[in-house]
């Protein structure tokens, strides 16, 4: 029925087997909308001049055949406006066989091969986009929860219209893997993996110009990329779940440092992997520090604490601090807020991004790295999770940055996380699931 919550959360669930089971679909890749005819002559169009030819049959019929040049045509990039949109990237993903219209020209696409109107027939490599996850290679945890983190990062590159969709437009692809791994699934992630699995930040080149996004209003938690808007990827990925050459030639130990306690997360609906509750959180048991951050709008940041070179830091989304009030502080030669950092409202967005916002914050040591000596280039790092109150009087914290330790060439030369002092025993940390105001 259209419109009806309740009987999407439950159709929703089937997305999986309704494409998966599809004897083929049909992709209107160069349409920008319902009214956008894929076909015709007012469809979008970027072909190549053509010439009439008049062929004579036998019988005297005369027939017209359209004809195009093809030398500047090699493989059509699956481009359009159909893959900018979340809801289509898992519709992709199931089916077996598609035919894409594009604006250049039509191409199929299946399981073993791709054929381009043209007549080029490519085998190789089949789609960039596939999961590559059947039961003959699920007992392979590394693959499956590496081949989970590789959807993640396509699909969340793509826009919704609703933040709420966050996580349903991914359920039926998460059906799939839970048909396979038959593992707990809390907000986007597998229970299995869930210590390195936290460990995401959002691809700054892929935020808007100038500018941090806003945490998303969709009772998400903190610690879930599905919070924030904006493409979610994972520093030490390859090095956590290594396949083929990589885990030959790199072989760095990915360690974490964390326990979890307790986590509840609850679905909303009957969809198990689409919409969660408000006030779901997750508690950890871990080496935690208290520090001072600053941040601006425009996704630059950093940590310190006495005695210690500055960390840099990645900001989630647009934060904001409860108070300017300030008094002499740890920080040798500066003072520290008496406030705490947390994740900005919609009716804090409009602040000069290029004022900085200061505030303590709590940073938790999520997992280590270290070199197995067969690597110079990966040295011992770590992977830190920057926390903030979520309110004045409150005793939950939620995620609002995080710090990669040498990953990436803004590190080089600069002291270690994992080199800081003060991380030795252990405390107990709750992490928000949702954002308190």
């Amino acid at each position: 029925m259209q419109d009806d919550k309740e009987d999407w959360a439950i159709q929703s669930q089937e997305m999986s087997r309704v494409f998966e089971n599809a004897l083929f679909v049909v992709a209107a890749c160069s349409s920008p909308d319902t009214s956008t005819p894929f076909l015709g002559p007012h469809a979008p169009s970027d072909r190549l001049d053509s010439a009439t030819f008049s062929l004579s049959s036998p019988s005297g019929d005369i027939n017209h055949i359209r004809a195009r040049d093809t030398t500047h045509i090699y493989f059509p990039e699956l481009t359009g406006p159909l893959e900018t949109r979340g809801w289509t990237w898992q519709e992709r993903e199931l089916s077996n066989r598609i035919i894409n219209f594009l604006s250049l020209e039509v191409l199929w696409t299946c399981k073993e091969t791709t054929y381009y109107e043209h007549g080029i027939v490519k085998d190789e490599d089949q789609s960039p986009w596939s999961t590559d996850i059947t039961p003959t290679n699920a007992g392979d945890q590394d693959f499956s929860s590496d081949s989970w983190l590789r959807c993640i990062w396509d699909y969340s590159s793509r826009n919704l219209t609703y933040a709420t969709d966050r996580l349903p437009a991914i359920s039926g692809m998460a059906a799939r893997f839970h048909a396979i791994r038959q593992c707990d699934y809390y907000a986007g992630f597998w229970y299995d993996n869930l210590p390195i699995c936290l460990g995401w930040i959002v691809d700054s080149r892929t935020c808007a110009p100038n500018r941090i996004p806003l945490a998303l209003e969709n009772s998400v938690p903190s610690w879930s990329w599905a919070s924030v808007s904006g493409t979610a990827t994972w520093a030490h990925r390859f090095h956590a779940f290594p396949r083929g050459d990589f885990a030959e030639k790199y072989r760095v130990r990915v360690e974490p440092n964390i326990e979890v306690i307790e986590i509840n997360c609850k679905p909303a609906t009957q969809n198990k992997s689409g919409e969660v509750s408000a006030g779901g959180f997750l508690k950890l048991r871990g080496k935690a520090v208290d520090a001072y951050m600053e941040c601006d709008g425009l996704g630059r940041g950093f940590v310190r604490r006495h005695g210690f070179a500055p960390q840099l830091v990645q900001p989630d989304c647009l934060l904001t601090s409860d108070s300017d009030e300030k008094i002499d502080g740890p920080i040798k030669g500066g003072l520290v807020a008496l406030s705490t950092l947390r994740r900005a409202r919609q009716a804090e967005s409009k602040q000069d991004p290029s004022i900085r916002t200061k505030g303590s914050v709590v940073c938790v040591l999520l997992y280590s790295t270290f070199d197995d000596g067969n690597s110079e280039k990966h040295k011992r790092s770590a992977f830190v999770l920057v926390l903030g109150k979520a309110g004045r009087d409150s005793a939950m914290y939620e995620r609002i940055a995080a710090g990669t330790g040498r990953h990436g060439p803004i590190y080089a030369g600069r002291q270690d996380w994992d080199e800081w002092k003060g991380w030795g025993g252990s405390r107990r940390v709750d992490l928000l699931g949702e954002m308190v105001f």
